[in-house]
């Protein structure tokens, strides 16, 4: 386990984290400036988004679109993006995904908010219309 994966790990998350190795590659890969992610949490998920922009050496910004009803908040959100030295590469917007006309264009898009058909639906839509080119979708439909 590297550094960076110890000084994560303390993170409340809603799953195993398996997937944050993918998420990080992606971002490496895909080299975007503008990632939306929906449903953030505590930022787990946030933090290797976040961590990919800044290991590819330049500026970017992770959306991380939150409406904070499963017990975290976005002052918890941002404290856990400053203590891995991250603060700077997110942007907390504190809404539901359901609610909004749009989101910020963007690169890449991580789904892992509302997980009934039409919310995630309508998620990928907004990503899709939001320019997305590539959209991670994570345990969405029962």
């Amino acid at each position: 386990m590297n550094t960076f994966e110890k000084r994560v790990s303390v993170i409340k998350s809603l799953n195993s984290g398996n997937h944050s190795h993918l998420l990080y590659g992606l971002v490496r890969w895909l080299r975007p400036t503008t990632i939306v992610e929906v449903g953030s949490f505590a930022g787990y998920s946030t933090a290797w988004l976040a961590k990919g922009l800044q290991d590819n050496g330049f500026d970017g910004t992770v959306y991380a679109i939150d409406n904070f009803t499963l017990g975290t908040t976005a002052d918890m959100l941002h404290n856990n993006m400053q203590l891995l030295g991250l603060a700077n590469y997110d942007t907390i917007v504190n809404a539901n995904s359901q609610e909004m006309k749009a989101f910020p264009a963007c690169e890449l898009a991580f789904i892992d908010g509302d997980h009934s058909y039409e919310g995630c639906k309508s998620d990928i839509d907004k990503a899709v219309n939001a320019g997305a080119n590539c959209i991670a979708i994570h345990d969405t439909v029962e």
